[in-house]
Parts: structure tokens; sequence; C-alpha cells
């Protein structure tokens, strides 16, 4: 739990910006190491810079198929639930918001 806490700090802290400039750790990291990096870990990281942190609920679960996700910040907003699916030969999650799920 405690590592996940951590993860999640700095995934969290990555993605905020600071006074003055609006600048952020990710911005100077780059700019001052970012050349060590590989073309896919400077994409991972600039993603990681403009992501949003979000909570979600699971709202319903078909083992072994899919589980669907809400985000309770925007359900009273009519926003539809994300499906997520786990592709059982590699193991990766994907997503399709709003395909055919209701919240």
């Amino acid at each position: 739990m405690r590592d996940m806490l951590f993860g999640l700090f700095i995934e969290d802290l990555a993605s905020r910006r600071f006074t003055p400039g609006n600048r952020n750790i990710v911005d100077d990291y780059l700019k001052r190491r970012g050349w060590r990096e590989s073309v896919a870990g400077r994409r991972y990281l600039q993603q990681l810079r403009d992501s949003v942190l979000s909570l979600y609920e699971v709202v319903d679960v078909a083992p072994g198929k899919h589980c669907d996700l809400s985000d309770p910040g925007t359900r009273r907003r009519n926003h539809p639930c994300v499906r997520a699916y786990r592709d059982p030969a590699t193991g990766q999650v994907g997503s399709h918001r709003g395909k055919g799920v209701k919240g």
C-alpha cells in the first residue's frame, strides 16, 4: 500500500505546474537530462506531465471479460462509464469510453 501511494504521489507531482513561469519538474528534467532517455521514455514523461489524476469506481465486473469504471466527479454530468478490457495474451489493459456502457 505504501509503495502504491508513493507512486501516486510521484505521478501527481509530475503533472503539477508551479509558478513562476508555469514550470513543471518533467520539463526541467527533460531540459537537463532528457538526452539520457530513449525516445519512448521521453514520450512517456511528456504524457505523464500532461495527465490528470482521477479516481475511478468499479461499477460492474464481468470476470475474465471486462469491468466498467466510473469517475465519481463526472458521473453526475451524464458522462459514460469506461469499459476496461484485459487482453489475456499480453496482459495489457485497454478501454472503450462509452461503448454501450451505462453507469
